[in-house]
């Protein structure tokens, strides 16, 4: 083939790829919508205005059946827990700057099993300033009474009750886009108290040795080559520093990730993150092995038709443990959810998901057989919305947990039905 036909067929080749974004965004606008983001329908809860903000009060009554109230591989028990979750939430209406504040709580009781009802609550407060038209400032803080789940990693069986903990969390942020370059500055705290807990055996155990700070600071620089595509670096650092040496191992440590990557908004149909790089995690106490390896991650929505949303996500990352034999673990996470709208007012969602949890032994143990666990999550559910005030879900999920530890596997089949009464 002579170098003049190639030249032709390259520049060929290229110019259906240069339109192709074009066509994406020629396409039907009311497309960018996604099924669960409609805004100002008449099934969606419309707030009630008092002065520059809007109000949404919300109460959910839920009624749950789990087979497996204790996440263990033998000797299942089952209960039925209902859980009321009033919360309110007052979002700014300013054409500038924005402001919002979060009230709200779960509280749960179980049918026959006392020991294991809880209460969380969530107090918080976020906000924006718009310095210049391409620069903004945002920041905010909130405070949480949390459980351990108990099919946490973390959890165990000797404990009688879940055990609570505090949350403590402020963040700061600015951003500035310059022509095509894009600026992202972020930091954070997060500060965990945990409370004492209570054996099978009825002795109290403190869990000082797990209260902790936690901070994290990451930059961001993009480059809009379209703008509908931007590629990135990011590079983040954190320290996790204990409030208490505990008796075996001092877990202090600081870590470092560095990404590059591409952000997607192709008229709404397709949009979010992909990255990829590096990360490790290097610990005071030299007999816990240092964590490093590749990091991963993407968020992708695609919208194939105005009824139907595809959610696919993927995430690598290092997390801390209470496992005196390892350093920590490595996490990788990936999902896939589709949310379709059979009727205006009924969406029905389906859900698969898959963890595996890689724990790194410390270099004090150096017969300690690594654990790997595999959590595979998948669940269906169908909303039926009867007006913008009043909601009716019900909801399936199956979690099973695969350990190469004995003891460590577990299956829970769980059926949720709730009511939403909002405004």
């Amino acid at each position: 083939m002579r170098s003049g036909n190639k030249r032709r067929i390259l520049l060929t080749i290229m110019g259906v790829l240069s339109w192709m974004p074009r066509l994406a965004l020629a396409g039907d606008e009311k497309r960018q919508e996604a099924v669960l983001d409609r805004q100002g329908d008449i099934y969606e809860p419309q707030g009630v205005r008092t002065g520059l903000f809007l109000l949404y009060p919300k109460v959910d009554v839920k009624e749950t059946g789990k087979s497996n109230i204790y996440a263990t591989s033998s000797n299942r028990v089952s209960d039925w827990i209902t859980t009321i979750s009033p919360s309110l939430f007052f979002r700014s209406d300013m054409s500038r700057n924005a402001l919002n504040l979060k009230l709200g709580a779960d509280v749960n009781r179980y049918l026959n099993h006392g020991d294991e009802n809880f209460t969380d609550f969530e107090l918080g407060a976020d906000g924006r300033i718009d310095v210049t038209r391409d620069g903004k400032i945002t920041g905010g803080g909130s405070f949480k009474k949390q459980h351990e789940d108990r099919g946490s990693p973390d959890s165990s069986t000797a404990d009688k009750q879940q055990i609570e903990y505090d949350v403590l969390n402020g963040f700061l942020g600015a951003s500035h886009q310059l022509n095509r370059v894009v600026m992202k500055l972020d930091g954070s705290v997060d500060q965990y108290s945990y409370h004492d807990s209570v054996h099978v055996d009825g002795t109290t155990v403190s869990n000082g040795d797990r209260d902790r700070n936690e901070f994290n600071e990451s930059l961001r620089v993009g480059y809009e080559f379209q703008s509908w595509y931007q590629v990135f670096v990011q590079g983040g650092m954190n320290q996790k520093n204990y409030r208490e040496r505990p008796s075996l191992l001092f877990r202090d440590s600081k870590g470092y990730d560095a990404v590059v990557g591409t952000a997607l908004d192709i008229s709404g149909l397709i949009n979010g993150d992909l990255y990829v790089g590096y990360m490790g995690q290097k610990y005071s106490d030299n007999r816990l092995t240092d964590t490093s390896g590749y990091k991963a991650g993407s968020t992708l929505r695609w919208l194939p038709t105005r009824l139907t949303a595809v959610l696919t996500s993927f995430s690598r990352t290092i997390k801390e443990t209470t496992d005196v034999q390892c350093s920590g673990y490595v996490s990788t996470h990936y999902g896939v959810s589709v949310d379709h709208e059979f009727l205006r007012n009924m969406i029905f969602s389906g859900r698969i998901g898959m963890t595996r949890n890689d724990y790194q032994p410390a270099a004090a143990y150096t017969d300690f057989v690594s654990r790997k666990d595999d959590i595979a999550n998948d669940g269906l559910g169908v909303k039926y919305k009867l007006n913008g005030n009043y909601w009716l879900s019900v909801d399936y999920d199956l979690t099973n947990r695969s350990s190469n530890i004995a003891g460590s596997d577990y299956r829970n089949h769980q059926i949720m039905v709730k009511l939403t009464s909002q405004m």
